[in-house]
């Protein structure tokens, strides 16, 4: 299996009932540790980060998405095929660690969401990577990150001022690191998609340049995806350092 045709599987269906544009890019880098997967034939959609500090990030976000799509791609996507997947990619990192022992401590974020229909989706994530359900320029749901700093928003202790340039900013709570140090998904179904909806999943990278204010001036109904997508482009590439990756995905 050739690693393009996994990255990208973009459906030339016409039928498709939404429009998908990706962006995997590897910014101020040297090299790239997200990964993504757009499976819109199976209408399962991936983004992993590995995570920074650790060994091998690059091969963790990769395996952590080859796994997943191969172990639901022949299976109906629910809360328990889901859980069944973490545990299946788990032990997929704790046997490649015992293969290669300069990847020991490889870790990834994930985020993942599947189109049941055109009316409802399943989204999973781990991590501080994020999943965004927009509605003519309103954010209807998104993840809530698995980081210190959200722990400590939560608690109280800092505004959302203070968050934005913590310098523990970066420091997750969870991710995908094997059977040793298992973790957990958060997961939430969504029921009632409309047509014009968006779908966004993305690395932190994109977040270090685009706000929830760019999302209410730019995710219109009537906005064209890829003009999205090249606006998005313009702004990580001023301003983003970390690798940034997303895929778009906006109801026909």
């Amino acid at each position: 299996m050739c690693m393009n045709w996994l990255w990208k599987m973009l459906s030339k269906n016409k039928n498709m009932f939404f429009y998908v544009e990706t962006i995997h890019e590897k910014g101020k880098r040297a090299n790239n540790e997200d990964f993504l997967l757009a499976d819109a034939d199976k209408k399962i959609f991936i983004v992993c980060d590995g995570v920074g500090g650790h060994a091998k990030g690059e091969e963790a976000s990769q395996l952590a998405t080859k796994s997943f799509h191969n172990f639901l791609s022949d299976k109906t996507i629910n809360e328990i095929t889901l859980v069944d997947a973490l545990k299946y990619t788990e032990q997929k990192f704790t046997d490649f660690t015992a293969q290669n022992s300069d990847s020991e401590g490889m870790a990834t974020t994930l985020t993942l969401l599947s189109l049941k229909d055109d009316k409802s989706a399943i989204l999973a994530h781990c991590g501080d990577s994020r999943i965004y359900h927009i509605r003519n320029r309103t954010i209807l749901y998104q993840t809530k990150d698995h980081s210190f700093v959200q722990e400590l928003l939560d608690g109280g202790f800092i505004t959302e001022e203070q968050a934005e340039n913590h310098p523990q900013k970066n420091k997750i709570t969870r991710a995908i690191k094997g059977t040793e140090k298992p973790t957990q998904l958060s997961l939430y179904q969504i029921e009632n998609i409309q047509s014009e909806d968006y779908f966004m999943l993305c690395s932190d990278g994109i977040l270090e340049s685009i706000s929830a204010d760019f999302i209410s001036e730019n995710f219109g109904a009537k906005t064209d995806l890829k003009a999205l997508k090249n606006e998005i482009l313009q702004k990580c590439h001023q301003n983003t350092k970390d690798n940034f990756t997303a895929i778009l995905i906006k109801v026909k």
